[in-house]
């Protein structure tokens, strides 16, 4: 079965149904600086984030991953390049319902990424940030 995303209806109400399990990715350049991305979709329009999204039904989490890695940022990052930090569950922090992230990590070279206004390395967290982000960051040995 090849994974398929949902309809944006059918997405929605998966949120109101039953939790969600969300890959975010921690990406880091040879200074050991985070990649995070400029969101520019609600919840959270305007704030910063880490690369991530919806695992799909039907998917693995190296492919969800490697899925993200290519969607998010352009990084065409194989099998075997993630490691998993852990899982950080999220019952409030999203205004579209019950996510439980489950958190990888990947070294790159910086000249790997398109860097620019909306995708950018930090050696310190920025202010505007994404809480629930923030959290996770700190508590996996982020910033």
């Amino acid at each position: 079965m090849k994974p398929q995303k949902l309809s944006y209806d059918d997405f929605l109400l998966s949120l109101r149904l039953a939790p969600r399990i969300v890959v975010e990715l921690f990406i880091r350049n040879r200074e050991r600086e985070l990649l995070l991305l400029l969101r520019e979709l609600e919840p959270f329009e305007g704030l910063w984030h880490l690369p991530g999204g919806f695992l799909l039904k039907g998917e693995t989490f190296d492919e969800c991953c490697i899925r993200l890695a290519n969607e998010e940022i352009g990084l065409g990052l194989m099998v075997g390049m993630f490691t998993k930090l852990g899982d950080f569950e999220d019952l409030v922090g999203d205004p579209r319902g019950h996510l439980v992230h489950s958190i990888y990590t990947a070294d790159i070279e910086d000249d790997d990424v398109r860097i620019g206004d909306k995708v950018k390395f930090f050696a310190k967290l920025p202010e505007e940030i994404m809480p629930t982000h923030k959290e996770m960051i700190e508590k996996f040995g982020g910033q």
